[in-house]
């Protein structure tokens, strides 16, 4: 069995990205149960935890140095969120829900994007599907601007399905997860 330092660890590994200073000893002070208490049931952050970057000339970011500092920013958050589960679950939805990353996104499109990701970690998946699809990120990458009716592969509905809502086969029986009539 692993010793209680390395539990707590691990808990601070699921539940968030790692223990930071002082995050040992505390969760050895309550007990690994209370820690896991405590890590899901804290209050989620919200937009005025974030303190996003501002530019200078509006929302378009001139130069890949202030895209930088917005990613920064966010790994930042990643690190030293009050809320250590809510960012991990953006991490991992970042990877599982993506969009375009074009020259025709912008800071407003990838802010608005992430913004979805961290308010609806906590919640329904199937709420931010609905509200990053109609965001200009998940149109450009799955080709939204230029869909034409006959042209299945580029079919907005038939790829959020495949590819961010239900997969093409079941994984247990291998039956179709929609129809043609359900696109």
């Amino acid at each position: 069995m692993a010793s209680p330092e390395a539990q707590i660890a691990h808990i601070w590994r699921r539940l968030g990205f790692g223990p930071g200073p002082g995050d040992i000893a505390a969760g050895l002070a309550v007990g690994p149960q209370a820690l896991i208490d405590d890590l899901c049931s804290r209050a989620p952050t919200t937009l005025a935890d974030w303190d996003w970057p501002q530019w200078q000339d509006g929302d378009d970011w001139e130069s890949w140095e202030e895209f930088g500092r917005f990613q920064d920013r966010i790994i930042e958050q990643f690190a030293r969120s009050a809320n250590p589960l809510q960012e991990r679950i953006t991490w991992i939805l970042m990877g599982l829900l993506v969009i375009s990353g074009t020259d025709q996104i912008q800071y407003p499109d990838f802010k608005r994007y992430t913004n979805l990701l961290k308010t609806h970690a906590l919640g329904s998946y199937h709420s931010l599907l609905r509200e990053v699809t109609v965001g200009a990120g998940m149109q450009w990458y799955l080709n939204g601007f230029e869909n034409q009716v006959g042209h299945a592969n580029e079919n907005l509905a038939r790829e959020l399905m495949e590819l961010f809502a239900l997969g093409i086969h079941d994984p247990v029986s291998g039956a179709p997860n929609y129809a043609e009539t359900d696109v």
